[in-house]
């Protein structure tokens, strides 16, 4: 779920908008009348005020101004909201809501759209003003036009987006718990609050911390779970990938010269070859990279699947270079 704002440059097949029957906000009680034309170095008003009852007529333009801003805001963020959607688009809300709510304005909308139809098009008879001329020149420039628009996609003809998901499974659903409990321990919450904080029963909690005590003790990556060896470190952190879709880094580390992106990887575990165990997830770690270098152009950027057997694997551009916790190959920050 994301705020509008937050929405901004991402789209998906299908969107909700939900409680749409929320109005705009109503005046505030108190605050800054303030008139800054931006072409000037100073406003042109400044004033105090407070309740409506105490404002006097003398400002009502300005407020009336602010007023009708604070519209053309609240209908930039529906459109924003409702550009989102390829496919469907749900705007639920509860009846009889505040006046001016989206869910009515979109009804309304919707009514109109529905009853009205579409204008049929003057294709051959229309054309720019900076075109028309003398009689001469509009059959000349009319000449040109000798095919028709083409149609607009009819109802139940708008292909399909986007793509089906396969639900979670046990395994998936044991990777979300070590990847929650790795980000607490990181942050310095305790096993017992972590507990509480999970809602995890006792044998599935010492299986989770098992696998998360097993990645945070691989000697290699010491560097990256201690705070006085890095200079920043994040978890679950979010970017736009260039189809626009929101994607994750389980951890990004930040050294003087260089920068880490460690992926928590808890299934597959079965496969001992790592080369073969790390394949599927090539083209999700260059994905990582290339955020991790948009966002530190001057720092190495440094690639490791990390698995819940203690096993690492650093991905070198195209190619991985697996080896076991213990073993040699480790960059120095």
């Amino acid at each position: 779920m994301l705020t509008i704002h937050g929405a901004k440059g991402l789209e998906a097949p299908v969107v909700f908008l939900i409680k749409a029957d929320q109005g705009g906000a109503g005046d505030a009680p108190f605050g800054v009348a303030l008139d800054w034309p931006p072409e000037d170095d100073r406003p042109a008003h400044f004033s105090l005020y407070g309740g409506a009852e105490w404002r006097g007529p003398g400002r009502d333009g300005l407020f009336e101004r602010e007023r009708a801003q604070a519209g053309r805001e609240r209908l930039n963020l529906l459109y924003v909201a409702m550009t989102r959607a390829r496919q469907a688009l749900f705007i639920s809300g509860v009846e009889g809501g505040k006046d001016g709510n989206w869910l009515d304005q979109a009804r309304d909308a919707l009514e109109r759209a529905e009853m009205e139809g579409l204008p049929e098009m003057a294709w051959a008879t229309s054309f720019p003003l900076a075109q028309r001329g003398s009689e001469g020149d509009f059959a000349a420039l009319a000449a040109d036009f000798k095919s028709p628009p083409a149609p607009l996609l009819q109802r139940g003809e708008i292909p399909p987006v986007g793509a089906r998901l396969e639900p979670a499974g046990p395994e998936a659903d044991f990777g979300v718990l070590v990847h929650a409990w790795l980000e607490g321990v990181t942050e310095g919450r305790d096993e017992a609050a972590l507990r509480r904080r999970m809602e995890l029963d006792p044998a599935t909690a010492e299986r989770v911390a098992s696998v998360a005590g097993r990645i945070l003790a691989i000697p290699e990556l010491a560097p990256a779970f201690d705070g006085a060896r890095h200079l920043d470190a994040r978890n679950e952190l979010e970017f736009l990938d260039r189809d626009g879709r929101i994607a994750r880094m389980d951890r990004l580390v930040e050294f003087p010269a260089e920068v880490w992106v460690l992926d928590y990887k808890t299934g597959g575990l079965d496969e001992p070859d790592l080369a073969r165990r790390a394949a599927p997830h090539l083209e999700q770690m260059a994905g990582y990279r290339a955020a991790a270098r948009a966002l530190h152009p001057d720092k190495t950027i440094r690639v490791a699947l990390v698995f819940g057997d203690g096993r690492v694997h650093w991905v070198e551009g195209d190619v991985c270079m697996g080896h076991d916790s213990g073993q040699a190959m480790k960059p120095t920050p």
